[in-house]
């Protein structure tokens, strides 16, 4: 389980030149069955963004995408992710990234908990 409770400033990522929030983990969390992602959000423009749980050592990664609600309101985001769904079963992930469709757009972040929900 992770938990991020400060607003997370974005950055442009050079290989795409698009914004992009890339958060550390701070070691790796081991996947299994399904894995999920809840957060608030505030995007400035009406495109979505990406969010990919990733594993730096493999590079492997998962991918879902979630809607602009209202631009600049605050919004919560709830994203289910499946351990198989990855071509390689990916098994851990250390960083999770947030890639901006919108080259111009701003993305906030807070309140973010990455978890496996109990039976």
């Amino acid at each position: 389980c992770i938990y991020i409770d400060k607003t997370a400033p974005r950055k442009i990522n050079k290989e795409t030149g698009k914004p992009w929030i890339r958060l550390n983990m701070r070691g790796h969390r081991r996947l299994s069955g399904t894995i999920k992602l809840r957060f608030d959000y505030m995007l400035s423009s009406r495109r979505g963004a990406t969010v990919a749980l990733v594993d730096s050592d493999t590079k492997q990664k998962m991918t879902q995408s979630f809607p602009a609600q209202k631009p600049g309101e605050w919004a919560e985001a709830m994203l289910s992710f499946q351990a198989g769904d990855s071509i390689d079963n990916m098994a851990q992930a250390d960083v999770i990234h947030f890639h901006l469709d919108d080259a111009q757009g701003e993305l906030k972040i807070d309140n973010l908990l990455l978890y496996v929900p109990g039976d």
